[in-house]
């Protein structure tokens, strides 16, 4: 599946909802292409497989540390797989979040993340809840929703403006 990268902005941080069953690795891989100069975090353990240099990540310890490190960079792209590892955590998200904003600001960085849904049942109603829940909605500019249709990957870009801030 091909992501037209060309409708996100650089310079902001992009959440992919990924749903279960979306090789999400295999896309950042394919994104990372149009982009300049990606890094790549992998908290899950599949990034590292298909991408070389993938900096494996399995504490929020090492995730704070590393992406302090990412502040020696200039207009990089940051892939992360996935950010739910702070879904878990109390302290230090607030931590992880504000790095990750200093590093688009200060750094001129693309953040581009995965934060893994799952499916719920209540009832008659099933759905899909993302992990890190609505405290992380109004933290990124950009999502990319992925879902089937027919068997078939498809996605929506959905731009969160109410991020943007006008001069």
């Amino acid at each position: 599946m091909r992501i037209d990268t060309s409708k996100i902005r650089r310079n902001s941080i992009i959440e992919l909802c990924v749903v279960p069953d979306v090789q999400i690795h295999l896309i950042m891989k394919q994104m990372s292409a149009s982009f300049d100069h990606p890094y790549f975090f992998d908290t899950i353990g599949n990034l590292k497989y298909v991408v070389e240099d993938a900096i494996e990540i399995y504490s929020l310890r090492k995730l704070i540390r590393e992406l302090n490190k990412m502040k020696a960079h200039d207009s990089f792209t940051l892939f992360i797989d996935s950010i739910t590892i702070i879904g878990d955590k109390k302290d230090g998200s607030s931590t992880v979040f504000s790095i990750l904003w200093d590093l688009v600001y200060t750094n001129k960085a693309t953040i581009i993340l995965s934060n893994h849904y799952q499916y719920f049942v209540n009832g008659s109603k099933s759905y899909f809840v993302p992990r890190l829940g609505k405290r992380f909605w109004n933290l990124v500019n950009y999502r990319i929703f992925f879902q089937y249709k027919r068997n078939k990957l498809s996605y929506e870009i959905v731009d969160n403006s109410m991020l943007e801030i006008k001069a």
